[in-house]
């Protein structure tokens, strides 16, 4: 999974959860990297932000919220869910390196555009996209997989029409 070997993967454990109270996903992920022989360890929310991680660091949180999520997202390291840690050691691929954090796959390969939304909402939406591991772009190009459009009266809606791109409405 990783090439560096000195590698070691965080487990940000949340206020009041122990290891054992953490998420069933947060301990396979942590289990299951154990048994391929990677470098893991528990650390504490608190304890956690008087780190600072670097682009080495590999930060495992479930959830994507709360006062070491914020912190973490401050810095270059990858923050990722325990599903992405599970199905990277499940298919013996790397983590993605994401200039954000992904809590799942979900939208790994799809390349999205957004047109008619408020700039809130299109932020919001952008968001979630990059959150399961997806791309956002502004512009419609040839690589834009899928479009989310307020109406169908949009020049992205027509050519993604054309181009028999899936349109979310």
């Amino acid at each position: 999974m990783a090439d560096d070997a000195n590698v070691v993967i965080g487990f940000v454990i949340p206020k009041g959860k122990t290891e054992v109270t953490v998420t069933q996903a947060m301990a396979l992920a942590y289990d299951k990297s154990k048994e391929a022989g990677l470098s893991t360890i528990w650390i504490q929310e608190q304890e956690m932000l008087n780190i600072k991680p670097t682009k080495a660091d590999v930060l495992v949180l479930d959830p994507f919220s709360g006062p070491a999520f914020n912190h973490v997202t401050d810095f270059p390291c990858s923050v990722l869910g325990p599903s992405v840690l599970l199905s990277c050691l499940a298919t013996n691929s790397p983590v993605p390196e994401m200039p954000y954090p992904v809590f799942n796959t979900s939208m790994k390969g799809m390349i999205i555009t957004i047109s008619g939304m408020e700039q809130a909402e299109k932020k919001r939406l952008k968001q979630m996209v990059e959150r399961m591991a997806g791309i956002h772009s502004n512009a419609f190009h040839d690589g834009v997989t899928h479009l989310v459009a307020a109406t169908t009266r949009s020049q992205k809606y027509d050519v993604a029409v054309e181009k028999e791109i899936p349109c979310m409405l």
